[in-house]
C-alpha cells in the first residue's frame, strides 16, 4: 500500500475485502480502486498539511468514477462535482422527498422587492409564480406604497418608472391568493417570501395568504450537497449546470429554481 501507518493498512485492506465481497468487484479492482483513492487523499494531505473534510472531498481521474459510482455505500463515498466525497445519506432522502413534490405537484414562487426584511417599509415590486411544469401562472410588476431605493434598482434591475402604471399589491391580492392557498408552495430562500409576504399583508389589513405548505429549497439544496452553509441561487445553479437566465428578476430566479428541483430530483426531467 506505500504506507507503514498500520491503522491505514488496516483501512484500506477493510475497503478492498468489502469491495471484494460485492459481486461486481474483482480484487484487482478493488485495489486499484482503494490504492488510487487512498494515494489522493495522502496527496492532499500533504500539499495542504490538513485531513481532507468530508464535504471538501477531493478530486479523482475517470478511470475509477464509475467504480466509486457502483460501490458508494460499500465503500461510504460517492462522486460528486468531479470529486470523491465522503457518501451523504441526505441525498437520498432529499432526492425520493423532491421526486415526491412533483408527483404530487407545487408551485414556485419569487419575490423582488424593495428592499430586507428588516425594513419597516419594505415592499414588494415583482412577484413571478409558475407551477412544477414550469407553466406559468404569474408574472406582474408591482407599485409599492414607497420609492425604490437605488440599491435594490442596482440588484434587479426594477425603477420608479417601470412601476409607474403597474397594480398595486391590493390590486392583485385576490389573484394571489386564488393561486397559493391551499398549494405548497417552494421558494429558494422560503423565510424571506413568507415575511415578506406576512408584512405587505399586514400593512394593507389583508388576510394572511395560507398555503397548504411551504417548501424551502434552498435548505433541500444543502442537505442535498451535505452541507450546513447555503448557497445563492446562481451559485448552486452553475454547481448542477441549471441554466442562469434573467437572475434576480422573478420569473427568472422562479425557473432557476425549478431547474435546480429537477436536478435534485434526479429522474425528474
Amino acid at each position: 500500500f506505500g504506507t507503514t501507518d498500520k491503522s491505514r493498512k488496516t483501512s484500506w485492506r477493510r475497503s478492498i475485502e468489502r469491495l471484494c465481497s460485492h459481486k461486481n468487484t474483482s480484487m484487482l479492482m478493488a485495489i486499484k480502486m482503494v490504492v488510487a483513492i487512498g494515494k489522493r487523499r495522502v496527496g492532499l494531505m500533504s500539499r495542504s498539511g490538513n485531513m481532507v473534510s468530508s464535504t471538501e472531498g477531493f478530486e479523482i481521474d475517470a478511470m475509477i468514477i464509475e467504480m466509486i459510482r457502483c460501490n458508494s455505500k460499500i465503500l461510504g463515498m460517492e462522486v460528486a462535482h468531479g470529486k470523491c466525497m465522503m457518501f451523504n445519506p441526505q441525498k437520498d432522502i432529499v432526492r425520493q422527498a423532491t421526486a415526491e413534490l412533483f408527483k404530487t405537484g407545487f408551485v414556485v414562487i419569487d419575490l423582488e422587492t424593495t428592499g430586507l426584511t428588516r425594513d419597516p417599509k419594505v415592499g414588494i415590486v415583482e412577484v413571478g409564480i409558475i407551477d412544477h411544469q414550469g407553466e406559468v401562472l404569474f408574472d406582474k410588476l408591482v407599485k409599492p406604497k414607497h420609492p425604490i431605493p437605488s440599491q435594490a434598482s442596482a440588484v434587479h434591475g426594477i425603477t420608479d418608472k417601470d412601476v409607474a402604471d403597474a397594480p398595486t399589491f391590493p390590486e392583485i391580492y385576490p389573484e394571489l391568493t386564488a393561486i397559493l392557498n391551499g398549494k405548497t408552495v417552494v421558494a429558494y430562500n422560503v423565510d424571506f417570501e413568507m415575511e415578506i409576504l406576512e408584512k405587505v399583508c399586514r400593512r394593507f389589513k389583508l388576510a394572511p395568504i395560507a398555503p397548504e405548505k411551504w417548501h424551502c429549497a434552498m435548505r433541500s439544496y444543502s442537505d442535498y450537497r451535505g452541507q450546513r452553509k447555503f448557497f445563492k441561487l446562481g451559485m448552486a445553479c452553475k454547481s448542477e449546470g441549471v441554466v442562469i437566465e434573467n437572475a434576480h428578476r422573478a420569473l427568472g430566479d422562479c425557473r432557476m429554481t425549478l431547474g435546480l428541483l429537477q436536478k435534485m430530483g434526479s429522474s425528474v426531467s
